[in-house]
């Protein structure tokens, strides 16, 4: 039997486990201070607000995304 996993692409899944968590914003944050590497997909994903870079507005808004405020 050959299984194939469907990859499924999240607005603000930073660390690729297919959900939006408060994982993803801690993600996030080691990103943005410089201490962790994020992938390609995953800067694709955290571009929250659309303007091709990542950076704290993202960041704010994914804190508000997580607080059920869109």
């Amino acid at each position: 039997c050959n299984f194939k996993r469907e990859l499924i692409y999240i607005k603000g899944d930073a660390d690729g486990d297919q959900k939006v968590t408060t994982a993803d914003l801690a993600t996030l944050k080691l990103y943005l201070a410089q201490i962790a590497e994020l992938e390609e997909v995953s800067k694709k994903l955290c571009d929250l607000d659309g303007d091709k870079n990542v950076n704290t507005v993202d960041l704010a808004v994914l804190k508000l995304k997580l607080a059920g405020i869109e």
